[in-house]
């Protein structure tokens, strides 16, 4: 009879020791998602090329003054590259929107932009901030007959 009683307590030890392992390994498996899961949450998704797209269609659409009057960036970009007039206010207007928009510092997803509206004569602007990586994004536009916008963000 104590043979059988040891033998009992070996089993009830043998199925708390499993019982244990399990318990262990489905905390690890827990930790190991949880991790997996924070570090994806902290960081930031890359910018697109239609973000880029919409950022410039907005710009060119965007009202600002100009000798006393309200007028599309779209006609000030015009004004600019045909009477050489407003380049100052445009690049001015330009840089404040860009600036407001894109946030370029230490830690964020953008290392840098550079923003150039040329013709094929010219360069009419060019803004650039940061650093120019080899990781970017861009889109290019036709505004006039004449003279494009283009923008790249580095990340």
């Amino acid at each position: 009879m104590n043979k059988n009683k040891m033998n009992k307590n070996k089993k009830g030890q043998e199925e708390m020791v499993g019982f244990t392992v399990i318990i262990i390994l489905v905390a690890v498996i827990i930790l190991v998602f949880l991790g997996f899961a924070l570090q994806n949450r902290g960081e930031s998704k890359a910018i697109e090329s239609y973000e880029i797209e919409s950022f410039l269609q907005s710009v060119i659409q965007y009202t600002t003054e100009y000798n006393l009057q309200h007028i599309y960036m779209q006609e000030l970009i015009k004004e600019c590259d045909i009477y050489d007039e407003g380049c100052t206010e445009l690049n001015n207007e330009l840089e404040n929107i860009l600036e407001k928009s894109w946030n370029v510092e230490e830690g964020s997803k953008i290392r840098g932009y550079k923003l150039i509206i040329y013709t094929k004569d010219r360069e009419i602007i060019n803004i650039k901030k940061g650093n120019e990586t080899q990781t970017f994004r861009g889109h290019s536009q036709q505004l006039t007959d004449n003279s494009i916008i283009s923008m790249e963000i580095y990340s």
